[in-house]
């Protein structure tokens, strides 16, 4: 179950990717950037990793998947009051 996590991950870090080439130089592309950036270090260092999780490593995981999603809370309030897309405030 963890590892789909991780896919779902990286298909957020491939449609980020998508995102910042067709919006270069403007202030979403800077946004997603770091939605970018948060989703990947997740996924460099969990990739590989097949060592059951344990009650420890389970807590490791949902904490940098919590902080991922923190900050992508964040970048859509910034979307929906900065870039007027009122559709995604929480």
């Amino acid at each position: 179950m963890w590892i789909t996590r991780l896919c779902g991950l990286r298909e957020l870090v491939n449609a980020c990717d998508e995102i910042v080439s067709t919006a270069a130089g403007t202030e979403v592309a800077g946004l997603v950037r770091s939605m970018h950036l948060a989703a990947s270090w997740i996924c460099e260092l969990w990739q590989g990793d097949t060592t059951p999780l344990d009650g420890e490593r389970m807590a490791l995981l949902h904490n940098d998947l919590a902080g991922f999603a923190g900050h992508a809370e964040g970048v859509r309030t910034l979307l929906a009051e900065g870039g007027g897309w009122t559709s995604l405030a929480p």
